[in-house]
């Protein structure tokens, strides 16, 4: 413990000197914020103040009655109404954190809300969960992210890169984070601008390790992050696996079909950013790809890591708690699920990977034509012992992301009509793909 609070030394003292001061409210988790900032000579110069409103009378009389105390909306409203009740300082902050920390009278959902809001209008939420079993490790842990957090303020960034880089060592055992908004004045005026952010902070937020399933639900053709747990635990999910590059009628149509069926399951698009098949492609065409999904799907977008079925099958149970993931998909990734090379770096081979897809009752909804289907022999005897976990759908819709992208190399006209206007027109004003010279 002695280590780990000597490794913030340097931050504080350079943060100590920086013209940077502000107020911390923390509520419910005893982090350790405050406790760490004065470790270092020199936090009168930092904490202008530094409250810790336990009590839900004190926090009412603060504040306002507000939501749950471990809320997002709360945590906030906390942050920017001590940064509005401050005095009127160029390099003033205020951060809030509340949680819910390992006790005997709170079982199970470890977990904190974090808002963090400057005086020129920047700022930031996190959601993250404590994976340390004890309490104490659990408070230090949040304390350690507080504190780089505020160091963050000297080198004038909120982007995840710079502090999740700092804390990679410790992210797969003390903290999981998967929420991440950034608060920028400039992103106001466009909302294009913000769901571009969005995109691109969830992207990293994942590529960092500091979560393994990042969510984000659209609102209003806007991306929002949320926390995966409130949408998908207790839900029985349909998986519609791809890489929408870009997203089409097609793809959209098929989780409808398998809703005439099943209307009580949650349909949620998942991207994954590790492709057994294809390269990643750049950071900025996959911003512009959730962009795109948040135009055109009202079902929440997962980012995962997991390129095989039963990885992201796994994943949804285990980690999201879900109470039955099924998957929607077409042709060209069912033939896959089937074949012996996607399982070869998998103990047991594909027979231990397709025990492992189809476990809990997991269904297959294939939207696509059983008899057209090209197999071979072997992987045709595979798909017949699992044919009552399958379902076939009629789907009558020729469209294709590559048709597309190809129609627009080659400054074809017509490609509008299999996408969404939305989704047509977004392609159209951000030059997505590479045009024709």
């Amino acid at each position: 413990m002695q280590q780990r609070i000597a490794a913030l030394s340097e931050g504080l003292a350079r943060l100590h000197v920086s013209p940077w001061i502000g107020v911390i409210e923390e509520v419910g988790t005893g982090s350790w914020i405050q406790a760490l900032i004065q470790s270092e000579p020199g936090a009168s110069a930092t904490l202008w103040a530094g409250r810790s409103s336990y009590a839900r009378r004190a926090q009412d009389l603060l504040y306002g009655t507000q939501s749950r105390s471990v809320a997002r909306q709360t945590v906030e409203h906390w942050a920017l109404s001590n940064l509005q009740s401050a005095p009127e300082l160029t390099h003033f902050y205020s951060l809030a954190i509340s949680g819910a920390l390992a006790s005997p009278l709170q079982q199970g959902d470890d977990h904190a809300w974090l808002a963090l809001a400057t005086r020129d209008g920047r700022g930031l939420s996190l959601h993250l969960r404590c994976c340390e079993p004890e309490r104490l490790a659990q408070q230090l842990s949040l304390g350690e992210l507080g504190v780089r957090l505020l160091t963050q303020l000297v080198a004038q960034t909120f982007k995840p890169e710079p502090l999740l880089n700092v804390l990679s060592d410790q992210l797969g055992l003390a903290l999981e984070i998967d929420v991440w908004q950034s608060w920028e004045p400039e992103s106001k005026s466009r909302s294009e601008a913000r769901s571009y952010t969005c995109a691109l902070e969830a992207i990293d937020l994942l590529l960092s390790g500091a979560s393994p399933l990042v969510l984000l639900q659209p609102e209003q053709g806007q991306l929002k992050p949320v926390r995966y747990l409130d949408l998908l635990r207790g839900r029985r999910l349909l998986l519609h696996k791809g890489s929408f590059n870009p997203v089409t009628r097609a793809h959209l149509a098929m989780p409808d079909q398998v809703l005439a069926h099943d209307p009580d399951l949650l349909p949620v698009i998942e991207l994954s950013l590790s492709n057994a098949d294809k390269a990643l492609g750049s950071r900025e065409n996959l911003a512009h790809r959730l962009c795109m999904l948040a135009l055109a799907s009202p079902w929440p977008i997962a980012l995962t890591l997991t390129p095989a079925l039963y990885q992201t099958r796994e994943l949804f149970s285990e980690r999201a708690q879900a109470a039955q993931v099924d998957f929607v998909c077409g042709e060209d990734l069912y033939r896959r699920v089937f074949l012996s090379r996607y399982y070869q770096a998998l103990d047991g081979g594909i027979d231990e990977g397709l025990r492992r897809l189809f476990a809990d009752s997991t269904r297959l909804w294939v939207c696509g034509r059983e008899t057209e289907l090209d197999f071979p022999e072997q992987a045709k005897a595979r798909s017949a012992k699992w044919q009552d976990r399958i379902q076939f759908l009629e789907l009558a819709r020729p469209e294709a992301s590559s048709s597309v992208r190809e129609a627009l190399a080659a400054g074809q006209t017509g490609w509008q009509s299999q996408l969404d206007p939305a989704v047509a027109r977004y392609i159209q004003q951000q030059v997505v793909y590479p045009l024709p010279s």
